[in-house]
């Protein structure tokens, strides 16, 4: 199987993170640090054919950001995503206007770019 590993851009469309909250030893919220580098996010998504498809898939089990649509631990996770997906879920924006990012990177002809 064919798989490139690339870094996530998280980092890039997110404020970082500086501590999750987790549960101590009675069960109480208790907020503890994160280290949130960019090593992090390095070679963290990998691009591969699923179901005869290239996609993405997030491959990180340091990254603690639970909430994102793409993470291991989320239960909503969207696994894979195609390229217009992740660009939906980095940058927060519409799946349309992604298509049409996108598009108009490859080159692509439509009706808002005649």
């Amino acid at each position: 199987m064919f798989s490139l590993y690339l870094d996530c851009l998280v980092p890039e469309f997110q404020k970082r993170i500086y501590h999750v909250w987790g549960r101590d030893a009675e069960g109480q919220p208790e907020p503890y640090p994160v280290k949130d580098t960019h090593e992090l996010y390095d070679e963290a998504i990998r691009l591969g054919i699923f179901g005869w498809q290239v996609s993405f898939s997030c491959c990180s089990f340091s990254c603690e950001r639970c909430w994102c649509k793409l993470h291991r631990k989320d239960p909503k996770r969207i696994n894979p995503v195609d390229v217009f997906g992740l660009r939906s879920k980095f940058e927060g924006i519409s799946l349309l206007m992604a298509k049409e990012e996108v598009g108009r990177w490859l080159g692509a002809k439509g009706p808002r770019h005649q």
